[in-house]
């Protein structure tokens, strides 16, 4: 970036938030899509009142600004942290902020994207200056020459050179202080990770309690400490700080390895706005916040609990292991245009757009087939090519990129097909790679055959093996506090935390092999107890694991 920036100012006043630097609606698109990337910028600062700035700061039709220079008052980028908001900025064409003051998180994302250069002021300048005025900003001198002298910049430190490498995970590369690895699973063994722990409500913070020894158990055998730090979320987090994702909460997941979560809502909060319940105001906006576009499900069903399964134990024989690969933020559920209108003769019409690029096709695809080489290298595409057009684009594209991993065999299903079979025999699949109401479907029917959802992890990660974690069961608040919820949903979503994102695939096993143990062993809590076995509670099933560990 050039050390002097001259050109006209964009002045914004004192504590614009995030959501009028990008609107929350924006949030869909992927900035690791060029053309995605190209649309955010023609919303930054969209949020602005029309009243109050009548000068937008991208023109209407356009995605590029002619303000790289945005002057603003104290506060910038307050409100929710979102990683977008730096990213609008530049994807619209902006080198350079002059604030007053910023919001941490704010700041710390433009340091982490290098989006743009976030340059505090020693005196206040907004009021100073109208839209349009032409200023000079010189990094190396740290002033800002205007119409109306000269102003100083606070020392920007360390952080510019981090900026003009792309943010700090270039600017870790090329420096050497980490390996550069292509898209997929960490390729790093560090002795420390650190894991930001939201145990949430209902039955999230016991079986979060039980679970967590064994988890850092299975670590220590292998060398490797978790450093763990918790914080407050869902129903919890609103109780004691007025939301469901406090700052403080954000600040810890954005220092964290990983995220491992345990459960939010609850009826408590039902009669709160749809989106100010703990699942809506907390775990999307976690997922948007980080990429998390990848959503594997393990659905297993052990030999020992096959008559937990509504199947036949004919059928289920020696039980089944699938994992489904769920591409998480595109599609129906977010594809625009998205909405319900009145037809001229008063009846109402209901649109939803199911849409996919190609390259958020491609990446999922590469998450199933490396998915797939650790397990037993076979991939099933779930689709509907005879009638859908987007299921036609997910099979040539995923057809090609299972070309680059020739271990891997591809063949496919259509949905309605899947549906039956997942029922008829579920052991006959590895790896099921659906798009994302597919997968949202078929891993709960697999949930279902399973036998227990206190049995089923889940992983949403993305690009940089960061992860969340969390069971796939619910919050479970008529059971809560009782002692007797099952603590392996929690357990095993740790043993994925261990394998993809703290490069731990052995302790991972152990863990796995440990719970297995267990129940050949007898211990059932609750939800899986049948006369002759040891009926146990949730600290207690979670010593039991932790023996077979040892």
């Amino acid at each position: 970036m050039s050390q002097v920036i001259e050109g006209p100012a964009y002045v914004v006043r004192q504590n614009i938030d995030t959501d009028q630097i990008i609107p929350a609606q924006y949030l869909t698109l992927v900035p690791t899509i060029p053309e995605e990337y190209e649309k955010l910028g023609a919303y930054a600062l969209i949020g602005l009142p029309d009243d109050q700035y009548p000068v937008r700061y991208v023109e209407e039709g356009k995605n590029k600004t002619e303000f790289e220079i945005v002057v603003a008052g104290r506060n910038f980028g307050c409100g929710s942290s979102r990683e977008h908001a730096p990213i609008a900025l530049g994807a619209a064409g902006c080198q350079v902020v002059l604030a007053e003051s910023y919001a941490r998180i704010f700041f710390r994302n433009c340091v982490a994207t290098g989006e743009l250069i976030p340059c505090e002021l020693e005196e206040p300048l907004a009021d100073k200056l109208q839209t349009g005025d032409s200023i000079s900003v010189d990094l190396e001198k740290e002033e800002v020459t205007t119409p109306h002298g000269k102003v100083k910049i606070k020392p920007l430190g360390e952080i510019k050179p981090v900026i003009d490498a792309g943010g700090i995970f270039e600017f870790a590369r090329q420096s050497g202080m980490v390996p550069t690895v292509g898209v997929g699973w960490a390729a790093r063994s560090d002795k420390k990770h650190r894991i930001a722990v939201l145990p949430g409500d209902g039955i999230g913070p016991e079986v979060m309690e039980a679970a967590l020894p064994v988890i850092t158990l299975a670590a220590e055998k292998h060398g490797v400490q978790l450093e763990i730090q918790e914080e407050l979320v869902g129903g919890a987090a609103i109780d004691a700080k007025g939301t469901a994702l406090p700052d403080e909460t954000l600040m810890l997941c954005d220092e964290a390895d990983a995220i491992l979560f345990g459960s939010v809502g609850g009826p408590k909060w039902e009669q709160l706005p749809p989106h100010e319940q703990p699942e809506r105001a907390a775990l999307l906006p976690l997922r948007k916040e980080y990429g998390l576009y990848a959503n594997l499900r393990p659905a297993v069903c052990y030999p020992q609990l096959t008559h937990a399964s509504p199947l036949k134990e004919s059928i289920l024989r020696d039980g089944f292991d699938v994992m489904v690969v769920r591409e998480l933020t595109g599609g129906i559920y977010f594809g625009k245009p998205k909405e319900t209108t009145t037809l001229p003769g008063g009846k109402r019409r209901a649109i939803d757009t199911l849409v996919y690029t190609e390259s958020e096709i491609e990446r999922i695809a590469h998450v199933a087939c490396k998915a797939a080489q650790l397990r037993h290298k076979r991939v099933t595409l779930v689709d509907k090519a005879n009638v859908l057009e987007s299921s036609v684009l997910w099979r040539e594209v995923v057809t090609r990129v299972v070309r680059d991993h020739p271990d891997v065999t591809l063949d496919y299903v259509y949905v309605d097909n899947a549906a039956m079979q997942v029922v008829r025999d579920p052991s006959q699949y590895d790896v099921l790679l659906c798009e994302n109401m597919f997968g949202d479907i078929i891993s709960d029917e697999l949930a279902a055959v399973a036998g227990s959802l206190g049995l089923l992890p889940s992983a949403s990660i993305n690009d940089d093996s960061f992860g969340l974690y969390e069971p796939s069961g619910g919050s479970a608040p008529d059971i809560a506090g009782q002692g007797v919820a099952n603590p392996i949903a929690q357990i095993l979503s740790g043993a994925l935390m261990l394998r993809y994102s703290c490069s731990l695939p052995e302790a991972a096993a152990d863990l796995e092999r440990a719970v297995g143990r267990a129940l050949e062993d007898g211990f059932r809590t609750a939800d899986i107890y049948t006369e002759g076995t040891n009926r146990v509670g949730t600290h207690a099933m979670a010593e039991a694991i932790t023996d077979r560990l040892k």
